[in-house]
């Protein structure tokens, strides 16, 4: 069952993203799987999304070309699932995704490995729209999650920012996901504008105690406005991964330039008791507002 409801799942999905009503093969499939029977609704005025969690074995996942050692992997959605409506912003706080959503479309996250053979059923914020409107959503969790709802509850949905997701720590390993998103270059005019993103996040281990950070993409033009220069792509390292930003400064003086094929990458080094965390890319359109993030995977040092 979780192999076919995975397969299911990721059936629609490309880098980032969603998919126009006559769009690519990827975008065949609105509806989001996970354990609950059916997608939890947001039904709220013009507004009619859904979402859901699948937790599964790494192997059956099959944007995880290369898992290291982790056998688990949840993948977070939202579904925009009305075709006759309006590209859909979201941003789900912690576990993902951040994007848009085209009609009759998905969105799924990263997938956040794990080696814990259970997970945890949570409720955490997710922003959605183009007002910076915000609700609850259920998802699959891992233990140190629970800290981060505690937070969002103590201080509301508007007040959080984003913390990176504990891990327990071991070796560097070589891990290889496929990514997909989608986006407008103006987020006042999204269908007109959007740029469809995908490609590879990953890490590429070179010894026990260093890797190089590698995210390499393809932007394309889904609305025929759509403008990849007025894009802009910056690093957002919070938490405990803000160690690694002189790391990404010395290899990227400049920051990121944006082109239709690009690369971006940084090399860590003296890493000790390695310990798997997320980092992002952060996607703001031609007005500075943000519009889409790629989340990737790191290795922080860690006390033992």
């Amino acid at each position: 069952m979780r192999k076919m409801q995975a397969s299911r799942l990721f059936r629609g999905l490309l880098f980032i993203a969603a998919g126009a009503a006559a769009g690519p093969s990827w975008a065949q499939s609105p509806v989001c799987l996970g354990p609950m029977k059916e997608p939890h609704p947001h039904p709220y005025g013009s507004f009619n999304f859904e979402t859901n969690s699948l937790y599964a074995e790494t192997s059956k996942l099959p944007d995880v070309l290369d898992r290291g050692d982790y056998k688990y992997g949840i993948v977070s959605c939202v579904s925009n699932p009305d075709r006759s409506a309006a590209p859909l912003f979201v941003h789900w706080l912690i576990p993902g995704p951040v994007g848009w959503i085209q009609p009759g479309d998905i969105l799924n996250s990263s997938a956040r490995l794990t080696n814990d053979a259970t997970t945890v059923q949570l409720e955490g914020c997710l922003e959605y729209g183009s007002r910076g409107d915000m609700t609850g959503a259920h998802f699959s969790g891992v233990i140190s999650d629970k800290l981060r709802v505690e937070d969002e509850k103590r201080r509301g949905c508007r007040a959080v920012a984003a913390l990176p997701q504990d891990a327990p720590s071991g070796l560097i390993k070589r891990i290889l996901m496929k990514i997909r998103n989608r986006f407008p270059s103006d987020a006042k005019n999204p269908t007109k504008t959007m740029l469809s993103l995908e490609g590879t996040v990953g890490i590429d281990n070179t010894r026990a105690d260093q890797y190089t950070s590698i995210v390499s993409y393809e932007i394309k033009q889904d609305g025929n406005e759509g403008v990849v220069e007025k894009i802009r792509i910056r690093p957002a390292f919070r938490g405990a991964t803000e160690a690694l930003l002189p790391a990404f400064n010395e290899r990227n003086p400049k920051g990121i330039e944006v082109a239709s094929k690009g690369r971006i990458t940084f090399d860590v080094v003296n890493v000790t008791n390695p310990r798997l965390d997320y980092a992002s890319y952060e996607i703001f359109d031609q007005n500075n507002q943000l519009v889409g993030a790629v989340a990737f995977p790191v290795f922080i040092s860690s006390a033992k």
